[in-house]
């Protein structure tokens, strides 16, 4: 006899209006959320090639870390851009003055945000979310697309996202002085 846990398959939290004190201050209902313009929205589980190239960027910058202790990564955190907005990127880094001021929560704007683009995402990604993270002062925007085979780097200049070169072994990032990306590394997960 095998017993089966009840399903709740309905979310409590999606469509409501709050602020973001309001949304961060929700209980864990086993849903995935952002708060976008005041409204919480459901956000789809990422899948397994998401879930790698994103686990992959944390490895390498955590690898880079240990050396050179100037700041933290982490993946799949709450990060609150402004009164109405809250995302939770797939990869966050924050140097070390910013991560001692937050404590739950990512409340300090980020150094750099990566996400790996879906299908389901891109819009929101390349437009609505660049936008949203060149207003909050992000300084680093990168975007990985598996689908397109594209990796996109974003640098915020004079208040604007500038797109960066790299090559096809890496890309050196200003807001982790001396980390180079290795990019032949990402693009096999592909």
């Amino acid at each position: 006899m095998s017993a089966v846990a009840p399903q709740h398959n309905q979310s409590r939290y999606a469509g409501l209006r709050l602020s973001a004190d309001e949304y961060l201050a929700l209980p864990p209902d086993g849903f995935r959320y952002e708060l976008v313009d005041g409204v919480v929205c459901m956000s789809p589980s990422a899948s397994f090639t998401h879930q790698l190239i994103a686990a992959e960027i944390v490895i390498q910058i955590g690898a880079y870390l240990i050396n050179n202790p100037i700041g933290v990564v982490t993946m799949e955190v709450d990060v609150r851009l402004a009164d109405d907005r809250v995302y939770r990127p797939d990869v966050v880094y924050i140097n070390s003055e910013k991560a001692a001021r937050c404590d739950v929560h990512v409340t300090e704007s980020p150094d750099l945000i990566v996400e790996v683009i879906s299908a389901d995402s891109r819009v929101d990604d390349t437009e609505a979310k660049r936008g949203r993270y060149e207003e909050a002062g992000v300084g680093e925007y990168w975007l990985i697309d598996p689908t397109r085979e594209e990796l996109t780097f974003l640098r915020l200049v004079a208040g604007r996202y500038v797109e960066m070169p790299s090559t096809t072994a890496g890309h050196e990032s200003s807001a982790l002085p001396g980390f180079t990306l290795d990019v032949a590394r990402i693009r096999r997960l592909f």
